[in-house]
This record gives C-alpha cells, sequence and structure tokens, in this order.
C-alpha cells in the first residue's frame, strides 16, 4: 500500500529538482538573485528521497543485506548504465544540443559515481552506496552506534563541500555526495522516523522548514562560493529536509492522480535533464519567465515520457 502523502512528496521533490537544474543551465538569465533562491530552495529535493527510501525499511531489510541489495542493485544499475550511455552519446555526437561536458582523465573513470554529462545521475550510486553502508552498519554495529557515525560523515561532507573553500580545499562534487558522506544520514534519518513514530505539530514542522531554508540560503550565500548556484548539503539541510518531510508523511489525503504520479518521478527524474539541456539550446531568452515556462514544460515532458516507459514492456525496466 503506497502512502498518498508520501507519494505526492516524491512528486514536489522532483519538480524541485528542476527548479535547481533550471537555475543551473542559465534560464534566470540577469535575474541572478531570484534563481538562486528558487535554487537553495529547492534543496530539501534528494534528501527528501534519501529519506523517502529510508523511511520504507523494515526490520528485515538487515536481517539479509546482502539480498536487499542485489534487489537494488538491479533496480538501479540497468536504468543507471542506460542513461549514462544515453548521455554520453547525444553529448559528443550533439546531435539534440552541442557539447558542455569536458573532464580529464580521472573525470572520465568517476562516471560511474558522477553520471558524466547526466550530472543528475550521481543520485543513483549515492543511493546505493548509502544503502550498503546503511544496512550492513546497523546490522553489524547497531542503530544507535550507526546513527553517531551517519552523523560524523554528514559533518565531514559539510566540511568537504560546502565548507572547502574555508579550509583551501577544492574538490569535485562526486568526491563528497557520492552516497558515503550524506545519504547515510538521510537514510536513517527517514528510518528513525518510521520506527519512532515520530510526528511534528503544524507549528514546529513550519519551524523546521523556514529556519532550515534561512540557514540554508545563508550558509549558500556567506559560506559557499557558488552564487548564483545553489549548494547541495549544509547544515541548514538538515531540519529544512526533514521539516518536509514531516509534512508529506503528516500529510492525510487520499490517493489521487497527482499523488499516482509518485510511481513515475524516477524515470522523469532520468530523462529530465535531456529535455532541459535541449531547451537551453533551441530557446535564446532568458529570465524568469522563461525559466518559469521551461521547469513546468520540463516537469510535464519527463513525467509524460516516464508515463509512457513505463507502459512499454521492453523499456519500463529503464525507468
Amino acid at each position: 500500500m503506497r502512502h498518498a502523502g508520501i507519494e505526492f512528496g516524491r512528486v514536489v521533490a522532483f519538480i524541485f529538482v528542476v527548479v535547481i537544474h533550471v537555475n543551473a543551465l542559465g534560464f534566470w538569465g540577469n535575474a541572478e538573485m531570484a534563481g538562486f533562491l528558487t535554487d537553495e530552495a529547492s534543496r530539501f529535493a534528494v534528501p527528501l528521497f534519501f529519506m523517502i527510501s529510508g523511511y520504507f525499511w523494515k526490520d528485515k531489510s538487515f536481517e539479509s543485506p546482502a539480498l536487499q541489495l542485489i534487489n537494488l542493485a538491479w533496480r538501479l544499475g540497468i536504468p543507471m548504465i542506460f542513461w549514462v550511455a544515453l548521455y554520453l552519446v547525444l553529448e559528443y555526437s550533439e546531435l539534440l544540443y552541442p557539447r558542455s561536458y569536458y573532464r580529464s582523465a580521472l573525470g572520465n573513470l568517476l562516471i560511474p559515481l558522477s553520471g558524466g554529462p547526466g550530472m543528475h545521475l550521481w543520485f543513483l550510486p549515492a543511493l546505493f552506496i548509502g544503502t550498503a553502508l546503511s544496512l550492513f552498519g546497523i546490522r553489524l554495529l547497531g542503530y544507535f552506534r550507526f546513527l553517531w557515525i551517519s552523523v560524523g560523515l554528514l559533518v565531514c561532507g559539510i566540511m568537504l563541500g560546502t565548507y572547502a573553500h574555508l579550509f583551501h580545499l577544492s574538490l569535485q562534487n562526486v568526491f563528497y555526495r557520492n552516497g558515503l558522506f550524506f545519504a547515510p544520514f538521510f537514510l536513517a534519518a527517514g528510518y528513525t522516523l518510521a520506527k519512532r513514530g515520530w510526528t511534528f505539530g503544524a507549528a514546529s514542522t513550519l519551524a523546521l522548514v523556514c529556519l532550515g531554508y534561512a540557514l540554508h540560503v545563508f550558509e549558500g550565500y556567506f559560506v559557499n562560493d557558488r552564487f548564483p548556484m545553489g549548494h547541495d548539503f549544509s547544515f541548514g539541510t538538515v531540519p529544512f529536509a526533514i521539516g518536509v518531510f514531516a509534512f508529506f508523511a503528516q500529510l492525510n489525503i487520499r490517493p489521487g492522480h497527482l499523488a499516482n504520479l509518485g510511481s513515475l518521478t524516477l524515470g522523469a527524474y532520468l530523462v529530465h535533464l535531456l529535455v532541459l539541456k535541449f531547451a537551453a539550446h533551441v530557446i535564446v531568452d532568458r529570465g524568469p519567465v522563461v525559466a518559469l515556462f521551461v521547469a513546468i514544460a520540463t516537469v510535464a515532458i519527463s513525467l509524460t515520457i516516464a508515463g509512457i516507459m513505463k507502459r512499454l514492456p521492453f523499456v519500463r525496466h529503464l525507468v
């Protein structure tokens, strides 16, 4: 039985992932601050995906972690291989858009982790790595020990990522967001909320979201050095993502067409960057109106493509 509120959350998270990449591809034009603020407002999305995965873990998941990982590898591995290959072909052939992906030999070796020109595909190996660490970690070390370890990994990842330039470090994001540092914490957070049955009142949820977003913007503007781009993970991400997740986990709605789209979000996530790159090539104008139009159109087109592929037996495993 699917949780309608969480399925709706998947759809909302996917929409905000598109918003992130609309800013990344420059559709906001000279409206840099607006692009930055909407980008930062979207950064709960990927942590939410991690938390949703952990939320549905069962106790038996830790009894046979190897079996769970084999199933997950099948579910994620086939789409990862196909979509990385497709993005590479489209990038180097320039069939739909000009080439924009240039990496060193090391960068190319890291494509299985980074996704290469499909820069969003990093989520798939990150989910697998984070799940492997979490399942075996909880099995071998116990829940509470691993929870503290995941907090330590999160802090290390934040220091190596958002705060890196304060320590005169410069790392490709694949090194700190590849599933080792961030995924275990948010997976464990989702599992914890389900295991403990914790709920938050409306005021607490709103406070978590608002304070988390405010801190996230502060870190993005004053600590990180990527403006007008947003940043992936920081201390503000924790209350921000947990607050948003708590809202959807407690959202009591009936299953409907919008919530039912949750089953299409993985496929839409995989295809959306292709749509955006093509749009960036054919649409010359830039600005807030263009950014909004492109975001809405990309969401609709991506969900439609995912829905069609889901119905075709020979490609349904790719989405």
